[in-house]
């Protein structure tokens, strides 16, 4: 698995992601990679990018074209649709940092409501000890006054 990829393991991952679609599980197994390697490994294949300058030498249809009438253009895959278009890796590489860096920020704040929850039950559990043992002092200075009282009518009689 801590190998790099060569062209038999590239056409082992298109050949798995064809015939498993999303079920990463099984192309990982098919593949004999971890799903983190192929997925990132799919991400930077450049499909079609050598072909398609092949052809633009001579004197081919447009890019966009081509790049449309590939098997994965109509892939209802979202990682699979990523292939009909390598020009915008990298507008979709920005965009998945940008969200990333969202979701980040956004984990950030979650985590400081919690830790301010945190504080707040911290300080309300030192308060309600503090408050037991202010009642607790309470009651025995109920149960002496009442003490005192039994004692000032024995006095009395």
């Amino acid at each position: 698995m801590g190998r790099g990829w060569d062209d038999e393991d590239t056409m082992h991952l298109l050949e798995a992601l064809t015939h498993y679609g999303d079920d990463w599980r099984k192309v990982a197994q098919y593949v004999g990679k971890s799903e983190k390697e192929f997925v990132t490994h799919f991400i930077k294949i450049p499909f079609g990018e050598e072909f398609i300058a092949d052809l633009e030498s001579k004197d081919a249809p447009s890019p966009c074209k081509r790049m449309c009438l590939t098997p994965l253009a109509d892939a209802g895959n979202p990682i699979m649709a990523q292939g009909h278009q390598p020009r915008c890796a990298g507008r979709a590489f920005v965009d998945a940092n940008s969200q990333l860096e969202k979701e980040g920020m956004d984990v950030e704040r979650e985590i400081s409501g919690i830790t301010q929850i945190h504080e707040k039950i911290v300080r309300f559990e030192a308060l309600e000890l503090h408050m037991e043992k202010e009642w607790q002092k309470l009651e025995q200075m109920k149960s002496m006054l009442f003490l005192d009282k039994l004692t000032l009518l024995f006095v009395k009689s």
